[in-house]
């Protein structure tokens, strides 16, 4: 079950990478067995909710739901609940996530998996470009460090 308050009203760059990392976590043989549910209903109006709700489903959850996984609002309340919990129930089968496949069939570590890979390809990156600036301030100081001691010897 992914989780998303109706309330966000951006679709931030760190709710694509949350929502990748849940993906992975669950694999494509999970998407039937998957609920991506809106919250909050209850704090936005109703045509607002449903804008966000339209742009949820476009800029992120339409190829999922477009594979077999379900939608439903959440409207806090406990019909409600067991509504979304008895259409995830209703199969009973068995299933495996990608991310126990990957560690106990392939035992892989966790920092090997793809979900992992996705939590931390952007850290990467920016660790990547911590390392250039460093050696360019490095490189920056050693030819002012080359200048200084050709200025000394003349």
């Amino acid at each position: 079950m992914y989780l998303h308050r109706i309330t966000d009203n951006r679709i931030t760059e760190t709710l694509h990478r949350s929502f990748h990392v849940f993906c992975e976590i669950c694999g494509e043989n999970a998407i039937k067995n998957i609920a991506l549910v809106t919250t909050i209903w209850d704090e936005v109006p109703i045509e607002i909710g449903e804008r966000h709700e339209k742009e949820i489903e476009e800029r992120l959850w339409g190829t999922m739901r477009e594979e077999g996984a379900i939608y439903e609002r959440f409207d806090n309340n406990p019909a409600s609940a067991w509504n979304i919990i008895s259409k995830l129930t209703n199969d009973h089968r068995k299933l495996t996530l990608a991310l126990q496949e990957e560690m106990i069939a392939e035992r892989k570590s966790l920092s090997q998996t793809r979900a992992a890979q996705a939590l931390y390809a952007p850290l990467s990156s920016i660790v990547a470009s911590h390392d250039l600036i460093h050696q360019h301030e490095q490189d920056k100081q050693s030819q002012e460090e080359k200048t200084a001691a050709l200025l000394n010897s003349l």
